[in-house]
Parts: structure tokens; sequence; C-alpha cells
């Protein structure tokens, strides 16, 4: 509902789109494990997310930078992932199951945090 909520209320004014990003540590230190989403639900949030923002032209940021998901958290969705390879991140890497992932390249990889609590459920490649 976020993306026609935006539409609707900015529709007269300028907003450049909406950043999607997931609470992590240092920023949320208190709240980031009780509000951390199952992977499932995650994946299918963000999927219906980008669609309906595709529908209402509402343009998506953040998604494949390091604050946002993991890329096969949405299938790596060519409207909102730039495909430019990335740089290692201190607090997310690649883990067994990110072999043979399509996107690899252009991945930050799964947050540790995510991995250690949800294990392989947190990762699922892209072919």
């Amino acid at each position: 509902a976020l993306p026609a909520y935006v539409r609707r209320t900015f529709a007269r004014g300028w907003v450049g789109g909406i950043t999607l990003s997931i609470p992590t540590h240092p920023y949320e230190r208190d709240l980031a494990e009780a509000i951390m989403p199952e992977p499932e639900a995650m994946r299918d949030a963000l999927t219906r997310t980008i669609e309906a923002a595709s529908q209402e032209g509402v343009l998506l940021f953040g998604l494949d930078g390091p604050c946002g998901p993991q890329l096969c958290a949405y299938g790596a969705d060519p409207r909102v992932t730039d495909l430019t390879p990335k740089s290692p991140l201190s607090f997310r890497g690649h883990v067994k199951e990110c072999e043979g992932c399509s996107v690899r390249h252009a991945c930050h990889g799964v947050r540790h945090e995510d991995y250690a609590r949800f294990g392989a459920r947190a990762v699922l490649p892209v072919i």
C-alpha cells in the first residue's frame, strides 16, 4: 500500500521516490531483532511493493545498496537493481548458498545477523 499512499499524498508535490532499507545495528540496536522479518515474508512484501510501485509510477531506491536486502530477497528485479559490481562490506557477505547465483557479482551478500538467525532460508540464489 505504500506506493499508492505516496502517489495519492504527494501527487501534487515533488517526491523523488521511496528509499527502502532494512534496520540494522547500530541504528536500531534495540529494535533490530524484534522487527527482523522472516525471509519468506520479506520476499513476498518486496515483490508486491516493487510491483505496486511500478503500477503507481513511484520510484524505489536503496534496495540494491548496502542498507537494502540481498538481491535474492526480491529476485534482483531489474526495475530496482543496478547490476554493477559491488564491494565487500564488513557486516554482509556471500555464503555457500550464494554459489551459482547469477547476480552475485552485483550483490553485497546477506547480512551476517540474518544468516545467523535464519540460515539457508535467508538466501534464495537468482538462477
